[in-house]
């Protein structure tokens, strides 16, 4: 159940603070929340609660603020509840009419309300508060930047021995507990697979024979532990035992790696298509990206755009899409103009936004793109046109900047949130964030 709440808070901490009870008006905290539109966010917000049944919830300034400051301030949920609780003004910021000594949410309550909000509300906090920006002249109509990024997921980098262990090492337990419940004991060789695995993670240099003869040990110990994992269902089951959702997915997960795994083992490739990279979180893909010293990256790739220093994105997707597709630039386009009632003056991108479709497209739309002309150089130069592509190329550094900065700052930095939704959550979040930071720098 949801009861909604006057917004306009009253004169705060009158008892508590000097000075009448009131913030500094200068109080960085005041300020955004006088520009976060809160009515908007809770009209979003209740939609996902019963009006009469069920135990009341958190109100949404409450719940939105404890995020907003996680994300600005790079906290996490236990931290951001113990900032709040010391802080008047964020207090303010998250509602509150009087000063509480006290957590005002706890830091499970943050995860859970998330997790069932889903990124679509997350989306829509990160689109209406654009709107608002806009609204209030802190974001105007300039160019249209466009650029790609991939928003690093928090695993451990990928090998393909160090990824059967981590599936061994839960099938192994899982088979253990199993098999003390039907009575059962099962020899999963644990300790053998261990010594095997250390023995050669200690090794600092690893030969092709190395890897290939650990990596088929550890093949061997997988589909030896899949089996127990998978008669120890068998029986559970047998006596009416119910097997959990979370366990049958793991072992989906690991029977895939182990396929996976056994395919490029016996074909001596290193490819394959939907290959799985981390255990705990399978749904993660590597994304081949070329740059120098990161040639490969582990996370969701994410298609921006930049207009006046608003960083917004336009697709979210773990699969290895080109942010310079068409389909991507139209839906920068459309979006730009439903901001601004208008079409971009310009736009400017990397080399990869000079393909035919994307300047057929901008063209039809009477866009002026900074991109190189196609076919032969011309003899002569026209030297007014070449100033406006390097003046634009000058400027598209900075959704450059912007994006390092961002992830310097935890806005788009490894992502912590759970679940294959945390990635979109995260990312729309920390923008939602990083943008209102902005407009805090301009008032």
């Amino acid at each position: 159940m949801y009861r909604g709440s006057d917004s306009a808070t009253e004169e705060l901490f009158r008892d508590f603070l000097p000075f009448g009870g009131k913030l500094d008006e200068e109080n960085r905290w005041v300020k955004a929340g006088r520009i976060m539109p809160w009515g908007e966010l809770e009209t979003e917000y209740k939609t996902g609660f019963s009006r009469n049944h069920g135990r009341p919830s958190k109100e949404a300034r409450k719940m939105v603020g404890h995020w907003m400051i996680q994300r600005m301030e790079g906290l996490s949920d236990a931290e951001v509840t113990v900032a709040v609780s010391e802080t008047p003004g964020m207090q303010y910021f998250c509602g509150a009419r009087r000063f509480e000594q006290k957590r005002l949410v706890s830091p499970s309550l943050l995860s859970k309300r998330r997790t069932a909000l889903g990124p679509d509300f997350f989306q829509k906090l990160d689109a209406i508060l654009s709107v608002t920006l806009v609204k209030g002249k802190m974001v105007k109509a300039r160019g249209l930047i466009m650029d790609g990024t991939v928003v690093d997921e928090k695993i451990k980098y990928p090998n393909d021995v160090g990824l059967l262990n981590d599936a061994r090492t839960w099938l192994v337990r899982t088979a253990q507990a199993m098999g003390r419940t039907v009575g059962q004991a099962y020899r999963t060789c644990s300790r053998t697979a261990g010594k095997v695995f250390l023995g050669f993670s200690k090794l600092k240099r690893k030969s092709k024979k190395t890897i290939r003869k650990a990596k088929k040990q550890m093949l061997q110990f997988v589909r030896r532990n899949i089996k127990q994992v998978k008669d120890a269902v068998g029986r559970m089951q047998t006596r009416g035992e119910r097997i959990g959702r979370g366990v049958r997915e793991k072992l989906a997960v690991a029977e895939q790696i182990f396929v996976q795994q056994w395919e490029m083992h016996r074909t001596k490739t290193m490819r394959i298509a939907d290959r799985i990279v981390s255990f705990s979180r399978p749904f993660v893909r590597p994304i081949k990206r070329g740059k120098s010293g990161k040639e490969v990256e582990f996370g969701p790739k994410v298609a921006l755009m930049h207009v006046d220093g608003c960083l917004l994105a336009a697709r979210i997707d773990y699969g290895n899409f080109s942010e310079a597709d068409v389909a991507v630039v139209k839906a920068q386009v459309e979006r730009y103009e439903a901001l601004f009632g208008r079409l971009p003056p310009w736009g400017a991108g990397d080399k990869l936004y000079g393909n035919r479709a994307v300047r057929d497209f901008l063209e039809s739309k009477g866009i002026k793109m900074s991109l190189r002309p196609l076919g032969r150089p011309a003899q002569t130069k026209d030297r007014k046109a070449e100033r406006w592509y390097r003046d634009k190329q000058n400027q598209r550094n900075r959704i450059e900047g912007r994006i390092g900065n961002a992830k310097e700052g935890d806005q788009l930095g490894p992502i912590r949130y759970p679940g294959e939704n945390g990635a979109q959550i995260w990312i729309y979040a920390g923008l939602a964030a990083l943008n209102l930071k902005l407009a805090l720098g301009r008032m």
